[in-house]
């Protein structure tokens, strides 16, 4: 700190706020907070004890109003973060998610024996991935009955419940994760309504710079307002509306492939160098 004498510090995340504010080393400049979530709105729909929702109430209402500008990733959460620490939406700025990976320049036209749709759900236990996965098997084993040619891949490590049907395979990690999301015909994101995440979303940003076409739950696609229903993915509210999605593309390609291209032209939108770009602009607004 006292080598580099920053303008603005710039914190990312609840935990890393809290050092902050332990360090007697940290000039007196401005700060902006980047929340990407809310971890008490998040605490609340996961069921922690009212202890615990306290303490992390008390804490990241420190960092919303100690901050200067707080970034946050979606109008949604924008929203949740301004009405339960009565803060003006005008301190919030948001700054979407991204991929570090290059969109591609060919749309993709897979020729599997089986049709393949492709998740990416590692279990490390956080909730949000565990009720994805759960919703995701009871997809699995619905479509199986009406269709047992389709194949479900899961990505991700951990140690995965055994399925409910047999058109399940899991691949833990893998090395060539663009390749293996390359030869599906469609992505899934089943995230259900209580299953507030985050990161997910880093994947939904992944499959639309692959140029995938994606089915996904409203909560999978929070953030991507620019995205339209129909258009650039199809939205699915519940299990049913998956299975429906899903035998209905698997028999309709032309329709499969122009969601594919629809995607990829979103994903040029996705970049971290854009990101970038918006978070050094926030930055520079109040040195």
């Amino acid at each position: 700190v006292r080598l580099f004498s920053p303008d603005v510090i710039y914190v990312h995340q609840l935990n890393n706020w809290l050092w902050v504010r332990l360090s007697r080393a940290l000039p007196k400049v401005p700060m902006v907070y980047d929340a990407h979530t809310s971890v008490y709105y998040e605490h609340q729909n996961f069921g922690a004890d009212e202890k615990g929702q306290q303490i992390t109430f008390a804490r990241e209402k420190s960092a919303i109003l100690e901050s200067d500008l707080v970034i946050t990733v979606s109008f949604e959460t924008r929203t949740i973060l301004s009405e339960i620490y009565n803060q003006p939406e005008s301190k919030f700025h948001i700054v979407k998610n991204a991929t570090q990976l290059i969109p591609i320049q060919k749309i993709p036209r897979p020729s599997n024996e089986r049709f393949i749709c492709t998740s990416v759900l590692p279990i490390d236990g956080f909730p949000s991935n565990d009720m994805a996965l759960a919703m995701l098997l009871d997809i699995a084993a619905e479509v199986e009955l009406k269709d047992p040619k389709i194949l479900f891949v899961v990505i991700g490590g951990g140690t995965k419940p055994s399925p409910k049907s047999s058109n399940v395979l899991y691949t833990g990690f893998i090395d060539d994760f663009e390749g293996e999301i390359l030869k599906s015909d469609i992505c899934l994101a089943t995230y259900p309504k209580g299953a507030v995440c985050g990161g997910v979303r880093n994947k939904v940003c992944d499959f639309l710079a692959l140029g995938q076409a994606i089915i996904s739950t409203p909560e999978g696609m929070r953030g991507f307002d620019d995205c339209r229903p129909s258009v650039d993915y199809i939205e699915a509210i519940n299990e049913a509306a998956f299975v429906k999605s899903i035998i209905l593309l698997s028999q309709k390609p032309n329709e499969l492939q122009e969601l594919r291209t629809q995607a990829l032209a979103r994903g040029h939108k996705y970049q971290w160098s854009e990101r970038a770009t918006e978070v050094a602009s926030i930055l520079e607004s109040i040195k």
